[in-house]
């Protein structure tokens, strides 16, 4: 396996658990992240909410960012999260995760008690879930996910920005692992 997704799309598809999932390797970790991207998908096919968790750390710039709801004409409901980071402060582009920042991440995401997407713990920069199925509203789905950081300070700095959205996101940590609930 390339880890390049199906095709070179940049996309995979696992077919036992019917969802469409990002290899590391896609194409789409060359181009970085700007939130342009978030607004062209907001105006063509997506309906998401999102969550941008920054803080310094390691003479970098982080942005952990979340996403939840419906993608594609609302004919795919789903989640993601990613990792980026940039030198300067200033710039208005991101990097994703080299490997050797990449971090053991898993999710799942609910719809009235009943699960629709999970992906079990892996080393990625891009983790998403997507499935097929009825448009659900992003507010009605619930991203549970876990964050293996490398080291207390990162996980503590996390944490501490998360804050930011204590309203609809419940936060744990148990060693150097995060565990977040975003309602």
């Amino acid at each position: 396996i390339n880890e390049k997704g199906m095709l070179g799309f940049g996309f995979d598809f696992d077919v036992d658990n019917y969802l469409v999932t990002t290899p590391v390797y896609s194409w789409q970790r060359t181009f970085g992240y700007t939130i342009l991207f978030d607004y062209f998908g907001e105006m063509g096919f997506m309906k998401t909410d999102t969550a941008r968790i920054k803080f310094e750390h390691g003479g970098k710039h982080w942005m952990f960012q979340l996403w939840k709801g419906n993608y594609s004409f609302g004919l795919i409901n789903g989640a993601e999260i990613g990792i980026y980071n940039k030198k300067s402060p200033l710039a208005l582009k991101y990097d994703c995760a080299s490997d050797e920042e990449m971090l053991d991440m898993s999710m799942e995401v609910f719809y009235n008690d009943e699960l629709l997407i999970e992906r079990d713990e892996t080393r990625h920069w891009w983790l998403c879930g997507l499935r097929f199925g009825v448009p659900v509203p992003p507010e009605d789905l619930v991203f549970k996910g876990t964050i293996e950081f490398e080291d207390e300070e990162m996980m503590k700095k996390f944490i501490d920005s998360a804050a930011e959205y204590s309203d609809e996101m419940t936060i744990s940590a148990e060693g150097n692992t995060v565990e977040y609930i975003w309602k």
